[in-house]
């Protein structure tokens, strides 16, 4: 089928994210620099045995922008899912996860703690009702994305997507693979905003570690990181070669195309 095709960026995506993942993992924790990302298995996402809607973090990702492109409301069962997706995947390359959080929030089913980043973790018995918090949050925020001009879309980027994926790191609501998932799901975002896809790699990921726990500060890292390119008309990523000020100017180097973008918008999260 048509829409189990996957773009350059949508592999490396795939591939940085889970490989922060297994950065993650007990087996590399006690490696250091070089050596832990010389360490990192890497999952070939791109492969055509790979391309499934039912199989791993591909699976779960051609899911979520199915249900994006349908312009249809995210489901708290939906994210069940995807993470089995996930989680099951990772098993196979040796990442230990408990039998009982494949697919089900911590809580009356699940009371399992878990950690992630610097930050309080919130208790399994408040998940649920957090999360039924956020899944509201998200689809209210999806549905101003979706009457958003252009001039708007790197605005609610930060304002919805860094926001809601620093609130989903904080629930933690899965007993594994929450990063992945929060990863996938801010990527919801810049799918229906017809935005470069973000990609989360692993050679930021202590820099993202450091600012996933404060919502000011994960802000301030996505309106970094939007400024640093812009689609080109060719359908490819220009890349920022100078600014001045609050005006970006990139090129492209596919088709030599120039284009100069006014960033104003984005000063309050950059302060």
């Amino acid at each position: 089928m048509a829409d189990l095709g996957l773009s350059e960026r949508e592999t490396e995506f795939l591939v940085e994210s889970t490989r922060i993942k297994f950065l993650e993992s007990n087996e590399v924790k006690s490696r250091k620099g070089i050596l832990r990302r010389q360490s990192l298995p890497t999952i070939s996402h791109g492969d055509q045995d790979k391309r499934r809607a039912d199989v791993g973090y591909t699976g779960a990702y051609i899911q979520m922008r199915r249900l994006v492109h349908s312009r249809q409301p995210i489901a708290l069962e939906e994210l069940g899912k995807w993470q089995k997706l996930i989680v099951d995947e990772q098993k196979e390359y040796g990442m230990a996860c408990d039998p009982r959080a494949r697919g089900v929030f911590r809580g009356a089913q699940l009371d399992l703690n878990v950690s992630s980043g610097n930050g309080r973790i919130m208790p399994a018995d408040e998940v649920t009702a957090e999360m039924v918090a956020w899944e509201r949050d998200f689809n209210g925020a999806a549905l101003k994305c979706m009457l958003a001009s252009e001039y708007y879309r790197p605005i609610h980027l930060v304002e919805y997507a860094a926001v809601l994926y620093q609130r989903f790191e904080k629930i933690a609501p899965f007993g594994a693979a929450n990063g992945c998932m929060a990863r996938l799901l801010f990527n919801y975002f810049t799918i229906l905003l017809k935005s470069p896809l973000f990609v989360f790699r692993v050679a930021d990921q202590e820099e993202f570690w450091r600012v996933r726990d404060e919502p000011k500060s994960m802000q301030r890292f996505v309106a970094e990181r939007i400024r640093l390119e812009a689609p080109c008309k060719c359908g490819v990523l220009m890349e920022r070669v100078h600014t001045s000020g609050w005006i970006d100017s990139y090129l492209c180097r596919a088709c030599q195309g120039k284009l100069s973008i006014p960033r104003y918008a984005l000063r309050p999260y950059l302060a």
